[in-house]
């Protein structure tokens, strides 16, 4: 018999697993259909939890598909002890934090790339997704207090993933480029996934494979004198944005070291005239 919508979200083993650990009083075992669940939790609950329900549901969705497609596998344990429900908490405050309008939206755009202290290189970093081709772009740029590029790197990866795994991936190869250099030792990292950056700063745990990719960013770090991981808002990350776009559009991996490409000089500028 096929499996319909009310078993695949609510009444499985894992997401079974997933509500116990999550929000028990949101399974409402009465309803015979998913449209009827709907409609019982709209109906009984305050905006704040419906919308966290519909971010639980979509990450029951996504995980049971990243599971039949990709083979990833999300354990009883990641979802029996509330992890599960925190990823799709951070998802959640990262969306109403993008859709937050009038003067924090303004705020927010107001808010532009600074240099970094004296003696200190800053790297931002960036991935692009080429969802249909299973193409990831990543974009590095590193730049010193004078706001003069040090190294620019487009890279390319042939893997499929999430936004999120991305993410962690750009994490990865910035850091992997700062240690290659190696004559930085005091390097300010930036990205703007914030569930990553959280995570890099050991505030956050992340599923298995992010957290493979965490790790090992992580241990790669130990090697510098001093270094941390800076959240920023996307309007900040426009030059390694640019670059991880480069990347999937040429198809190929670079590296420019003391001077960027000329494509990237408008912005590099009007980072520096804010």
């Amino acid at each position: 018999m096929a499996e319909d919508l009310l078993h695949f979200l609510r009444d499985c083993e894992w997401a079974t697993e997933f509500w116990w650990g999550c929000d028990v009083e949101f399974r409402c075992v009465s309803a015979q259909s998913f449209r009827e669940w709907l409609a019982w939790v709209i109906n009984s609950m305050p905006k704040q939890r419906v919308e966290q329900f519909i971010m639980f549901v979509w990450h029951i969705w996504k995980s049971r598909n990243e599971l039949l497609f990709d083979k990833i596998h999300c354990s009883k344990i990641h979802c029996s002890t509330g992890l599960a429900k925190q990823r799709a908490l951070d998802l959640l405050g990262e969306y109403q934090g993008a859709d937050t309008k009038s003067t924090t939206g303004g705020q927010r755009n107001m808010v532009k790339w600074k240099v970094p202290d004296v003696d200190t290189i800053k790297v931002n970093f960036e991935p692009a997704l080429d969802l249909d081709g299973g193409r990831i772009g990543i974009g590095v740029i590193a730049r010193n207090n004078s706001g003069d590029i040090v190294l620019v790197k487009a890279g390319l990866a042939y893997a499929r993933g999430d936004a999120e795994r991305a993410e962690a991936m750009a994490a990865l190869e910035a850091v992997q480029v700062a240690r290659a250099h190696g004559v930085w030792q005091r390097i300010v990292f930036e990205g703007d996934a914030q569930t990553i950056v959280r995570a890099l700063e050991g505030e956050l745990q992340r599923r298995g494979d992010i957290q493979l990719y965490i790790d090992d960013v992580i241990s790669l770090c130990s090697s510098f004198n001093w270094c941390k991981f800076n959240f920023c808002y996307r309007n900040c990350n426009e030059a390694a944005h640019r670059i991880a776009k480069w990347a999937l559009a040429s198809d190929c991996e670079r590296m420019w070291v003391d001077e960027g490409p000329s494509w990237l000089q408008n912005v590099v500028i009007s980072d520096l005239s804010n």
